[in-house]
This record gives C-alpha cells, structure tokens and sequence, in this order.
C-alpha cells in the first residue's frame, strides 16, 4: 500500500500529533507499505526532502512563517505540492494529520480514500488556536472531515464533539508510548544523573507553554502550599506565555522552587519523568493528554483534570487523581495529599504503568491503524 500523510509540522519538530504520525508511518514501513510525509520547511536548514527509516519526508516552504500567520503561511504550499503528489504517484491512501491538513486532504480528495485524524484542539474547538474566527473555521472544517472515508479520533471526548458536527465515520484510537523511550528507571540514580538534590519532593510537567495546558493554576496552587521549601517544579516545554509565567512565578515568590527547562527530545524528557515524584498537568482543554501516558509509563502518578480525553485513561485514585478544571483549592490538595503520601504514590504509579503497557504501547495502536486502513470498506 501506498501512503501520503500530510501534516503540517513533523520531525525533529515533534509535539503530539507530530509524534503520532511518526511512530505510524514507520511501523507502516517495517511491515511493507510506503509512506511519504508531506510537511512543512519552518528551518532552512532542514533538507527539502530527506528518507528516515524509510519514510520519505517532503518538505515545501511556508510563505510565512511567525505566528500568528503560519498556518495561512503553510496551507497553500501544502496544497500546490499535495496536488501535484497525488496526480503523478499514484496511492492507494491519503491519511492527514490536524488542521490545516485537515481541509487540504479535502480539497485535494478525487477517487483515493482519505482518513482525518484530529487529536483536539484542531476542529475549532480551542479559542487560543482560532480566536474570534472559531465559529466560522468550525464550519469549514465540519464540511472538510465529511469527505472523508472515516475520520479517526483519539478520545471518546472528540468523538462527541465530531457527532456534534455532523460527522458520521468516526473511529476511536487513542495515541500511544514509546515504552523503550518511556521506562521504568532507578530514580536515585536519575536525580543524581540531573543533579537533583534527593531531599526534594519533585512536580514535573511538560507541554506548550499556553492557556489550555493550565500552568498558572499550578504555580498558583503551589504558591498555596505553606511548606513548600522542599518542593521543586520541573515545566518542560516551549510556548507564547512563557514570560507571563515567569512573571507569575516572580510574584508568587517561587523562583526557589519552579524551574522552566525550556524544549527537551523525547528521551531527555523521560529522565526528568522518571526523578520526579508526581507529574501534573490542570487542563482546561485536552484532546487526549499523551504527556499523561508517557508519565504513566514511567510509574509515575498523575494529577489531571476532568476534561477532555484524559477520563479516558486516568481513573480516579486508581491510577492517578482526577480534579475539576480551573479549581485550584483541589489541585493543592491533590498536590499535598501526594507529596505526604508516599505509598499512595506508588500504587497510584504501579497501576498507571500496567494499564500503559496493556493497553497504549504504540505496537498495539499501530496494528489498530492498520486494521483501519484495510477495513475502510465498511465505512
């Protein structure tokens, strides 16, 4: 089988969805198909077209490329190339990934079955991506995801919101962990490793830097906890309130306690996941929360909020803790409850990592995948 995914970010620049996509496309190699990866150039210095593991990943450069016009910047030379490809190569599937390869898979559909595949945030549903213009791309993208054969959601949370839409072939498959990358390590030895002093009680995050990922309700809830001289915050993570955070940080009198360690690769980030004690990430909207996942698998407990995709997997005091959004009383109490008890930790951590391994390694998401394309008939 012949595969174009498009997508308008991919590697080395990997969030979410990028991340997706890329553990796709090579399982897809390994087991005999070819994929070529359409994306965009955002470096000059990325090659314009380059074969890793097989996939071939082609690049086309944006017309503008700093925000907040990058994705008008993409859309056209996504389109302009993706045209071309699917008249001179002939594939048997076009899978897009996210807005705004959302609607070029649209506009470019002949004969060759398309998949969509949202992961939140890329359906108009996220005020911080679209702003004001939300209702009107909502439309456009609810008119996009109906041409395709089946367009796959990785939460039960999107699914409802695609019924919403008046989308009708929706499939569930949620994303996956790298579990080679996200282990299970000895945690002395790692906060040795990271210079971490062994006395301090460790709160990690990492995501974008941005309103719907909830990082000034955890610098606020911090800020509420009176013994707090042993605690240390690890946010890892680029993004546009970046210094509004700091600024928060200054006010609140943490600069003792909160560390910003900026863009960290998959692996880097495993490590600091795996010194930490307790991962927190207080969503105000999540399509799936991946970083959940990736925590878990590492044996970490978790403290999230009710919203979006992450009910799907974190089960109240089972494997993690489940507060309401915007509640910063619940979050310092969850944060305080952790950090006195340890035991709590640990089977909260133990549970996170079997159901990681049982359900969400990317082999067993992958073959879901697959089975998807080769079943597009009974859609």
């Amino acid at each position: 089988m012949k595969v174009l995914m498009i997508i308008s970010h991919f590697w080395p620049q990997m969030a979410g969805a990028e991340v997706f996509a890329k553990n796709i496309s090579e399982y897809l190699v390994k087991k005999g198909h070819r994929v070529d990866i359409l994306t965009g150039r955002w470096k000059k210095e990325w090659k314009m077209q380059e074969k890793i593991k097989g996939v071939r990943i082609i690049r086309v450069k944006p017309w503008l490329n700093f925000r907040p016009f990058k994705t008008i910047g993409i859309f056209f030379p996504l389109f302009s190339k993706a045209l071309h490809l699917t008249k001179v190569r002939n594939y048997d599937l076009v899978h897009v990934h996210i807005f705004p390869a959302s609607i070029v898979g649209a506009l470019v559909k002949r004969e060759t079955p398309l998949i969509v595949t949202v992961q939140g945030g890329d359906i108009g549903d996220y005020s911080e991506n679209f702003g004001m213009f939300s209702p009107f791309l909502r439309l456009i993208i609810s008119q996009a995801l109906k041409k395709a054969e089946v367009v796959h959601a990785v939460s039960y949370d999107l699914e409802k919101s695609l019924k919403k839409m008046g989308v009708k072939r929706i499939k569930v498959i949620p994303n996956g962990v790298n579990t080679k990358i996200f282990k299970k390590r000895n945690k002395k030895k790692t906060k040795t490793k990271l210079q971490i002093p062994s006395s301090k009680f460790v709160i990690v995050s990492h995501s974008r830097l941005t309103f719907k990922n909830g990082l000034d309700l955890l610098i606020k809830a911090v800020a509420k906890i009176k013994e707090k001289s042993n605690i240390l915050v690890f946010l890892i993570g680029e993004g546009y309130l970046r210094n509004r955070l700091e600024k928060l940080m200054h006010r609140t009198d943490l600069c003792n306690q909160i560390k910003f360690l900026g863009y960290k690769r998959q692996e880097e980030i495993a490590e600091y996941l795996a010194a930490s004690d307790v991962f927190v990430r207080p969503s105000r909207q999540e399509g799936f929360g991946i970083a959940f996942l990736e925590s878990m698998a590492v044996g970490l407990s978790v403290i999230g909020t009710r919203v979006g995709g992450i009910p799907d997997f974190v089960i109240h005091k089972k494997n993690g803790l489940l507060i309401a959004p915007e509640n910063i009383k619940e979050l310092t109490k969850a944060i305080k409850l952790l950090k006195k008890n340890k035991n709590l930790r640990k089977k909260l951590g133990k549970n996170a990592r079997k159901m990681v391994l049982k359900k969400y390694a990317w082999p067993k998401i992958c073959q879901q995948i697959e089975n998807l394309y080769k079943g597009l008939g009974q859609f």
